[in-house]
């Protein structure tokens, strides 16, 4: 069986996936499953540090993204990765014929009603923080979903 090893993919590679990417990390630690855990952009630039008040929302919720670096998308990366975690349907578009789309993983299914999950880009603290808490319930359903189909896999 394959290592768990995600892909997050968002815009910039500075807000959403580097929160997704902690807080998956997180997720799985509590539950002892290592997993390689990796985010990128499909419009970022190589060695960008996360955005301001996403490293200022994910303190207050104890994280430190301070050494995060963003990266762009590449074919290295959607070929590594067992579960490529998009943010919104325009990232799927942009990865469409480039990775298996059984890979693919939309977050925002894990959100309540939503059809993307939200950027805060551009916006106050608080939209950050209603980021960073919604990221983390979704990828903590997202773990749970993820770890019983593995289960699952190896009962077979």
């Amino acid at each position: 069986m394959q290592p768990l090893r995600y892909l997050f993919v968002c815009t910039a590679n500075i807000n959403r996936s580097p929160m997704a990417a902690t807080w998956t990390e997180h997720h799985l630690a509590q539950r002892f499953v290592i997993a390689e855990i990796r985010s990128a952009g499909t419009h970022a630039w190589d060695g960008s540090e996360a955005g301001a008040y996403a490293i200022d929302a994910m303190r207050e919720l104890g994280h430190d993204m301070r050494a995060h670096r963003s990266q762009p998308v590449s074919e290295a990366l959607l070929d590594w990765a067992s579960h490529v975690v998009i943010m919104q349907p325009m990232h799927e578009e942009k990865i469409a014929g480039r990775v298996d789309a059984a890979k693919i993983v939309r977050l925002w299914d894990f959100v309540e009603g939503a059809d993307r999950v939200v950027d805060p880009q551009g916006h106050p603290l608080d939209e950050f923080r209603t980021a960073a808490a919604s990221i983390r319930d979704a990828t903590s359903l997202m773990v749970k979903a993820h770890l019983a189909t593995r289960r699952a896999q190896l009962k077979t």
